[in-house]
């Protein structure tokens, strides 16, 4: 059976107007990756927790009954699912980027004026880069935490904040460097505490 057939309709028909293949594949995989998540926390079967999904009003994905909160992201190769438990975490987002030929003043409205002086203090263009993306991963992972998504103006989360976003005062935000994650910024952001997430998965997919 073909996982797509497994979710509600109206997520199947959002994945399938992915006009590249790749896409599509790292969106399942990401939601399979929750629903094997949620397998091993509490035994429910991993089609049931696909076809349970629902979409908020802002287009994110949610299980009905709240318990756990979770946040998709992918980026070239690389899908990611976080989950966690809503009672101890409370909201959540993660972000994953792939890097690139990017610049500072090419999403230049992104970034509010103490972060344009964070990245002009970069020693030289692969700091730049690695700073760039780490900074743009833990605001995409905050506006995700937030539930709005890019439908807030970036420039509002301020990364060099003590608190990024006033209406979440206790947002912990964080990047996770390690080997495996070469060439890509990883961030997640928690409403709660600040202890780690019960899952966090990564998965790499091979477009050959």
């Amino acid at each position: 059976m073909r996982v797509i057939s497994l979710l509600p309709e109206e997520q199947a028909n959002s994945i399938a107007r992915n006009v590249r293949e790749q896409d599509r594949m790292l969106r399942l995989l990401a939601r399979l990756m929750l629903a094997q998540a949620v397998f091993f926390l509490e035994g429910r079967a991993c089609a049931d927790t696909l076809g349970a999904l629902i979409t908020l009003p802002l287009g994110r994905p949610e299980l009905p009954d709240g318990k756990w909160k979770f946040s998709f992201s992918h980026s070239q190769n690389l899908a990611v699912c976080l989950i966690g438990s809503a009672k101890r975490y409370g909201r959540l987002g993660v972000d994953v980027e792939a890097w690139r030929d990017l610049r500072p003043e090419d999403i230049a409205p992104a970034f509010c004026p103490e972060e344009h002086r964070y990245l002009a203090e970069a020693i030289d263009d692969l700091e730049r880069q690695r700073r760039l993306f780490d900074l743009w991963t833990r605001k995409e992972a905050v506006l995700k935490a937030n539930g709005t998504g890019l439908l807030l103006n970036p420039a509002e989360v301020n990364m060099c904040s003590a608190i990024p976003l006033p209406a979440m005062p206790k947002l912990s935000v964080r990047n996770i460097a390690a080997a495996q994650f070469a060439g890509y910024s990883l961030a997640f952001a928690l409403e709660g505490r600040t202890a780690s997430v019960e899952i966090i998965r990564i998965t790499e997919v091979n477009p050959d």
